[in-house]
């Protein structure tokens, strides 16, 4: 029998995206840091190669930044896009609410 919500698996490369961007925007890799490949990989526990496939993915997006010499830094972020960011965070936390509070019952 087939489920109809069949459980999605993710390449180790989406894994290391995913968790590295959330980390990114999250500040615990805060701007201008630099990223070590190694302890990436141990961290993440994945090999360098889908590691260097996500960070390829990041530096596209303007997450991070190759600098002269090979290395990895996590890109700045200036005060305009902070408060983008801080923007369509508020508007999604109050959306979230409001929907919150339409699914909430008695019981919960």
């Amino acid at each position: 029998m087939h489920s109809s919500n069949p459980v999605k698996r993710q390449s180790a490369s989406d894994y290391a995206y995913n968790e590295l961007r959330t980390k990114i925007i999250e500040l615990e890799y805060p701007p201008s840091e630099q990223l070590a490949e190694d302890s990436l990989a141990k961290g993440l526990n994945i090999s360098r190669t889908p590691l260097r496939q996500a960070l390829y993915r990041l530096e596209l997006e303007g997450l991070v930044s190759k600098q002269p010499n090979g290395r990895l830094r996590v890109c700045p972020i200036s005060l305009a896009e902070a408060k983008e960011v801080f923007k369509v965070r508020e508007a999604l936390e109050g959306l979230l609410t409001a929907e919150a509070a339409q699914l909430v019952t008695p019981e919960t």
